[in-house]
């Protein structure tokens, strides 16, 4: 009789977490993408919101699509900024160079762009980042090559 009910309040503890688990993702899986669009030329899809970390740093997935913009001696960067207009965030996608000693990236894909809770410095790039904190930034997508165009969007972060 004790095994019964302890395999009764088992199960229903199972169904319980399943339930609160699956309603966790389901909310996840609520954050809507926004896309960005650069003319014709390429366009990308990025969280509307995104949640940092407690400390550290983390990587938010930016889909691009390229479309027009041609892979010979061209590229496109991704911008994220503070209020402040500085940088708290950057990637970049490459075409072929005209030597032909670089490939071109792939024309569909994700770029990650990493920023911190702290300030930091890219000494590959050498480039100073600002730290991230809640609240609304804004982000740029900036396509060159023959042809060149710029968009730009809000985004939020949380805690």
């Amino acid at each position: 009789m004790r095994t019964q009910k302890t395999r009764v309040a088992i199960a229903l503890a199972m169904s319980f977490g399943l339930t609160l688990s699956s309603l966790g993702i389901a909310s996840a899986a609520k954050i809507p993408n926004k896309t960005l669009k650069a003319s014709t030329l390429v366009q990308i899809s990025y969280p509307s919101l995104f949640k940092l970390p407690k400390s550290g740093c983390a990587r938010i997935p930016v889909r691009y699509q390229i479309s027009k913009l041609e892979l010979d001696e061209s590229y496109f960067t991704v911008v994220i900024t503070d209020d402040e207009d500085r940088t708290v965030g950057e990637s970049t996608w490459y075409g072929a160079s005209a030597e032909a000693s670089t490939k071109a990236m792939p024309k569909s894909g994700t770029l990650q762009i990493k920023v911190c809770r702290d300030a930091w410095f890219d000494s590959i790039e050498e480039v100073d980042y600002a730290p991230t904190y809640k609240g609304t930034y804004d982000i740029y997508l900036s396509a060159t090559g023959s042809r060149s165009a710029d968009a730009s969007a809000r985004m939020k972060f949380s805690d």
